[in-house]
């Protein structure tokens, strides 16, 4: 799974195949396909790894902590997700 995080108003937003934006309207991004990403100069990308995702809401705990996943920012330089360089 693929976020955005706005810089401007800390706003952390699921992408879609729609285009999606953060709270302040600074940061905007959007799925191409299934896999490809675009999203607007200044936004950081983040990813969650889908399967640990899963995992942990399958074994979420009744109380005390919660089940941990992998989560990450995604590289500068990647395939999947492109900076569109104007808007």
């Amino acid at each position: 799974m693929k976020l955005l995080l706005c810089p401007k108003c800390f706003d952390v937003f699921k992408l879609d195949l729609e285009e999606r934006q953060c709270k302040c309207g600074e940061i905007s991004g959007k799925y191409t396909d299934d896999i490809n990403a675009t999203y607007t100069k200044g936004g950081i990308p983040l990813g969650f790894h889908n399967k640990t995702l899963a995992s942990a809401i399958k074994t979420r705990p009744q109380t005390g902590w919660g089940r941990e996943f992998i989560a990450f920012v995604i590289p500068v330089e990647c395939p999947t997700m492109q900076e569109e360089k104007k808007r």
